[in-house]
């Protein structure tokens, strides 16, 4: 009786023992995986861990790979997943969340361009895009037709000085007030474009004598009067137009993409122009020698070469812009592999022009 109890005993006590092993290594289990799951999450929470540098990377390059095709809403998305990935520093944040807002903007998604050029304004003062900034965010307030909040805005981001002469207000709409400065640069930049539509390679004092005498006309009491009639006149009718929402016709985007495309190569061109084409005097006073008698006044007496600058300077201008589209469309032409199948066209095939018409 006695052994059997001890037997017993002995029974349970390894059976103890067995359990406390059992403890012992369950713990052990939980530990480690309570370690390699912690170290999984450290590894897939983005900015940290081995792979996010290079996930950062490879978003960025997909980003601007997609813009470079033309994909820019792609190119958008992608570039929110990079700021989720990397977790750039508070500068790059911003030019970044700004990059979004344009790509929107320029795909006339007004309201997230808004929310993204905010985004980018959160991360405080970006250098050299700060002004632009506040420009577009007024651009989608102005194209969502929300000219109160766009009133509201201005107000903030713009201190009129009261005790300064300059800054009277001249006239309202609604809340907003246009202060003497404004009209005047106003008439100002519109002088500018002038004259760089009508002459763009007119430099130096001939530009300057051009503006100043324009901007004095400009700025004669009746002529300025006027201007400023027109201009409050425009921006009425321009509100109904984006309160009807006319910006997003079909008829009027395909306009506007016609346009653009014109514009585009024409200021390609007056920025080739301005690199390429150098007119001084005395080239204008050796075209003159060569073709006096192409300049004559209305009794048929021969000009001088004062009397016939302007003259002599459209021709020389045009010869020269001339040239230039030339050699452009040869380097272009050798440049895309331009091939021109003469014997499928109709009609002469040197009647196509290869420059962009005038």
């Amino acid at each position: 009786m006695h052994s059997e109890l001890n037997l017993s005993m002995n029974d349970d006590n390894e059976q103890g023992a067995c359990r406390k092993w059992l403890y012992i290594l369950l713990a052990l289990t939980v530990i480690i995986a309570s370690a390699t799951l912690v170290t999984v999450v450290m590894l897939q929470v983005p900015g940290r861990g081995a792979g996010s540098g290079g996930s950062g990377t490879r978003l960025e390059e997909l980003a601007l790979k997609l813009e470079k095709r033309g994909l820019d809403l792609e190119a958008a998305d992608t570039w929110r997943e990079y700021l989720q990935v990397s977790r750039p520093g508070r500068e790059q944040s911003g030019r970044v969340w700004y990059r979004i807002g344009k790509i929107y903007q320029d795909n006339t998604r007004y309201s997230e361009a808004l929310a993204a050029y905010y985004r980018a304004e959160s991360y405080g003062p970006l250098e050299g895009i700060e002004n632009e900034i506040s420009g577009r965010i007024t651009e989608c307030l102005e194209m969502m037709g929300r000219f109160n909040a766009l009133e509201s805005e201005l107000a903030e981001r713009t201190s009129i000085r009261d005790d300064d002469e300059e800054d009277e207000v001249v006239a309202e709409i609604g809340n907003r007030k246009i202060t003497d400065t404004e009209v005047k640069q106003l008439i100002e930049d519109e002088v500018d474009n002038a004259i760089g539509g009508a002459a763009p390679g007119l430099t130096g004092d001939s530009r300057n004598r051009q503006k100043e005498m324009m901007l004095e006309n400009a700025m004669k009491p009746g002529n300025r009067n006027q201007w400023l009639s027109n201009y409050i006149a425009e921006e009425l009718i321009y509100r109904e137009a984006i309160g009807d929402q006319l910006h997003r016709d079909p008829e009027y985007r395909r306009i506007c993409e016609k346009q653009e495309r014109a514009l585009l190569v024409q200021r390609y061109l007056n920025l080739l122009y301005s690199d390429r084409i150098d007119i001084d005097e005395q080239m204008l006073r050796d075209y003159y020698q060569a073709n006096q008698d192409q300049f004559t006044g209305n009794d048929g007496e021969p000009l001088s070469f004062q009397e016939s600058i302007q003259q002599v300077y459209a021709r020389v201008r045009m010869r020269e812009e001339n040239r230039v589209q030339q050699k452009l469309m040869e380097e272009l032409r050798q440049k895309h592999d331009v091939v021109v199948h003469s014997s499928r066209l109709p009609g002469q095939a040197d009647s196509l022009s290869a420059g962009p018409a005038e």
